[in-house]
């Protein structure tokens, strides 16, 4: 199993709204991790960090970047539908 499956895996373990648990998670292997991989899951934080911020979608900024951006936007999606559904 490579070191970016282990750490989605800890991501799916994790408390699915926690994204802040899940960064520590991949922080704390980091040093296991390739500098590429470390690229990808850098971009995805990023992402999700300014999707959480409100910050506006920046073309470009590659693919693993726009995937951590749509994985907060979900993410919040659902935990809104939740809150309002409660």
């Amino acid at each position: 199993m490579s070191n970016v499956t282990e750490l989605f895996r800890v991501k799916h373990m994790a408390d699915k709204h926690d994204s802040y648990r899940i960064a520590a998670a991949i922080m704390a292997k980091e040093d296991e991790i390739q500098s590429s991989e470390m690229s990808v899951i850098n971009g995805f934080l990023e992402g999700m960090r300014d999707a959480n911020l409100g910050i506006a979608h920046e073309p470009g900024k590659g693919d693993s970047y726009d995937r951590g951006y749509a994985a907060q936007y979900e993410l919040e999606q659902v935990n809104n539908e939740r809150t309002r559904n409660k």
